[in-house]
């Protein structure tokens, strides 16, 4: 029998990585542990927010959740706004909203849901069906997906007077974000994504509790505390190139157990970075948004969609 490394009970977790195994009320303050971690290390949550949470109804949003709550309540006097954005999946979001929902109802919270239809006046589907028609330039699915569920949630957290926006990002996830960045050549995006930014900035504040959480821990966390989740993949996750990646990074750490938290660490050395001058936010020249560029990505996306001609008003308005 594999013993607790803290109280010599029956395991239930093993972690390679870090030569440890845990039962499972360890395995809870285990994590528990790393979610205080990078609230402190990056003053996360703090008596008097208001915090949108991105829910997507998988295993990492439902970690997550449970994880700002954990906090919120640590800190006291913190509102609490679970957000889901609707891309228009056919065949895979509905099952992800009932479990969101579910989640959310467990919580304690409601859920608002916003949809890609409501702001962009397409769904998900069919701007992949226009791209795949040749009438418009072609970007991968995740491309149009990441730009404008960040635009939307963005849009969400302002509208209701949040001052941060938690996002479900877990160590692989930010591992795996360092190096496509640096696999593609665009080093620059790894100094944009500061994970301490209190500064005064046109966006609202992002907060990542899960940072020192690797993913399967957070899936076992969910699993062990029966919260809700859904577990589909989703459709167009074949076109993206951070499937490689993961892929790659998985077999490294099949191999080398803790590969993934050194990558973290390297990108996490370099955080302090000074952020490129010519990363400065100006205002969207379409839409007024907040953005890196004269026209923000979203409208790049959505003028090329509609014939390189700007987004009629009345969609601007939603």
């Amino acid at each position: 029998m594999v013993k607790c490394f803290n109280c010599a009970g029956k395991a239930v977790v093993e972690l390679s990585y870090a030569g440890a195994a845990f039962c499972q009320p360890c395995f809870f303050r285990h994590f528990e542990r790393l979610v205080r971690k990078a609230n402190r290390e990056f003053r996360l949550v703090r008596r008097g927010d208001r915090i949108a949470v991105a829910v997507s109804g998988g295993k990492d949003s439902a970690a997550l959740l449970w994880s700002v709550k954990y906090l919120a309540e640590l800190a006291g006097d913190v509102r609490v706004f679970p957000v889901l954005v609707d891309e228009g999946i056919a065949g895979y979001r509905l099952h992800a909203i009932v479990k969101a929902r579910q989640l959310c109802k467990k919580l304690g919270f409601g859920l608002k849901v916003v949809s890609f239809k409501q702001l962009f006046g397409r769904q998900l589907d069919a701007i992949i069906r226009k791209r795949d028609s040749g009438k418009s330039k072609g970007e991968g699915a995740c491309a149009y997906c990441g730009v404008l569920r960040r635009k939307a949630l963005e849009k969400t957290a302002k509208q209701l007077r949040c001052n941060k926006l938690a996002l479900g990002h877990n160590a692989d996830d930010l591992a795996q974000t360092f190096l496509m960045n640096l696999l593609k050549g665009e080093a620059g995006r790894n100094a944009r994504l500061r994970l301490n930014d209190e500064g005064d900035s046109p966006f609202v504040r992002r907060i990542r509790p899960l940072t020192f959480v690797p993913e399967r821990e957070c899936a076992l966390f969910a699993l062990m505390n029966g919260l809700p989740f859904h577990l589909g993949e989703c459709p167009y996750s074949t076109e993206a190139f951070r499937g490689t990646v993961k892929d790659f990074l998985n077999e490294a750490e099949c191999r080398h157990p803790g590969t993934k938290l050194k990558l973290l660490n390297s990108f996490l050395e370099l955080r302090n970075a000074v952020v490129p001058k010519d990363a400065s936010a100006v205002k969207c020249r379409e839409c007024g948004a907040p953005s890196f560029n004269e026209t923000c990505r979203a409208c790049q996306l959505t003028r090329a969609l509609n014939g390189g001609k700007p987004r009629s008003r009345s969609v601007k308005r939603r």
